[in-house]
């Protein structure tokens, strides 16, 4: 029984272990860091492999920009905490191979009207996220979440009174 329990465990985590195996961690380059309320920037999803490029590669990634908002409210000695998408945009993007590696460059909009910059406390987190979940013959690569930061922009009015 022990021995049929520990080839399902293997079994399942197959998949994994040769993900590991054959990719280093996914990277998210962004050039204008932080990200701006009201802004569209432009990012690249990189994977690497650790030897040569496999023949099974996915053919797209889907990315999400999310923004996940987290309040802890207390009354008395209950407290109850709330989670709530403020912003959700999905959209798809080519993977291209260049130099032995896949690269999916995308752009994403951050409006105005979604959410705050990020922001964390004791009671309260706004929390921007980039998802990327690899589509199409994708061999073993897995989906990558990157926790980045959006500031509020400056207006101009503002920059041309504080120089």
């Amino acid at each position: 029984m022990v021995v049929l329990v520990a080839l399902a465990v293997a079994a399942m985590s197959m998949p994994l272990f040769r993900s590991i195996r054959r990719w280093h961690p996914a990277e998210l380059h962004v050039p204008d860091w932080p990200l701006t309320l009201g802004g569209r920037h432009a990012m690249e999803l990189v994977h690497r492999p650790r030897r040569t490029l496999p023949t099974r590669v996915p053919t797209e990634t889907a990315i999400t920009a999310r923004c996940l908002e987290r309040a802890t409210y207390t009354v008395g000695t209950t407290s109850t905490t709330v989670r709530h998408t403020a912003y959700q945009h999905d959209d798809a993007a080519p993977y291209r191979e260049v130099e032995g590696m896949l690269r999916c460059p995308f752009t994403v909009w951050v409006p105005e009207s979604a959410g705050g910059p990020s922001f964390a406390s004791t009671n309260n987190d706004i929390i921007w996220t980039i998802d990327g979940s690899p589509r199409g013959s994708q061999g073993d690569l897995r989906n990558n979440r990157f926790v980045v930061t959006v500031a509020a922009r400056i207006s101009e009015h503002r920059r041309r009174v504080d120089d």
